[in-house]
């Protein structure tokens, strides 16, 4: 066994045979696992996630991965496919059939819709981008199946179960959207929570404001119980479809 100094001098230990041009056991270090997509877009969600779309780079992500921006260029030809891609996941994935339900039809579409809202909301400022535009695919399509399996279940027929659908998942995604914003507006606007927590405790100070006014500064600016209030809205525009379809109950 003779050690010799390879390039920069890093050391390389070659063992030989019987013929010194029969090298074998070659030593450069541990070889670097093949870089996957999946670990490119989760990165990339990390990234948004932490720091805001705005943040998302190509080299961004390479640094966040330890690698050159070229190995994701292996993977995605430019940001619009990384971002594309990205979009779908998050979108579908928001659609995956659960193993339980609740066992009334109505129960088992709000739940649903809740989920799809949480779903969105835990992507961070993802979400304002996958509300404003919902990512095409047929996994989404098999997926969806399932949610339109729970519509048909509570009574809604092949004449109203579209429209219905897509009223409450208008409704959701609106929901995500100014939720979601709230972030974004924040980082661009500079607006710090110091600031809009002294902007609030002066408007609390005001006498002239009612109960009716405080109720809709709680829920609409201070973000107070969005959970139920979003519940409480899912329901009753479901009570009216349900009602418009000719659904008794």
């Amino acid at each position: 066994m003779r050690s010799l100094l390879g390039p920069h001098g890093a050391a390389l230990y070659v063992e030989f045979l019987d013929e010194p041009s029969k090298a074998i056991n070659t030593k450069l270090g541990p070889a670097r696992t093949p870089l996957a997509r999946d670990q490119i877009l989760d990165a990339a969600l990390e990234i948004c996630r932490a720091d805001g779309f705005l943040a998302l780079t190509i080299r961004r992500v390479a640094d966040h991965l330890g690698v050159a921006p070229m190995a994701i260029y292996r993977h995605f030809a430019n940001k619009a496919e990384l971002i594309g891609e990205m979009l779908d996941r998050v979108w579908w994935q928001g659609f995956i059939p659960t193993d339980e339900r609740p066992a009334d039809p109505v129960d088992s579409i709000v739940e649903a819709f809740c989920r799809v809202r949480r779903h969105l909301l835990d992507h961070g400022e993802v979400a304002m981008l996958v509300a404003a535009r919902p990512q095409p695919s047929e996994i989404l399509l098999r997926n969806l199946d399932d949610m339109l399996n729970r519509f048909t279940l509570a009574g809604f027929d092949e004449h109203h179960i579209h429209q219905a659908f897509v009223a409450l998942g208008s409704y959701t995604l609106g929901a995500v959207s100014f939720e979601a914003s709230a972030g974004f507006t924040e980082r661009i606007c500079a607006i710090d929570d110091d600031g809009q927590a002294l902007r609030l405790a002066a408007f609390d100070q005001i006498v002239s404001v009612d109960e009716l006014h405080r109720g809709f500064v709680g829920m609409v600016i201070r973000g107070t119980a969005r959970d139920d209030n979003f519940e409480f809205g899912l329901r009753r525009m479901l009570d009216g479809l349900l009602a418009w379809a000719g659904v008794g109950r």
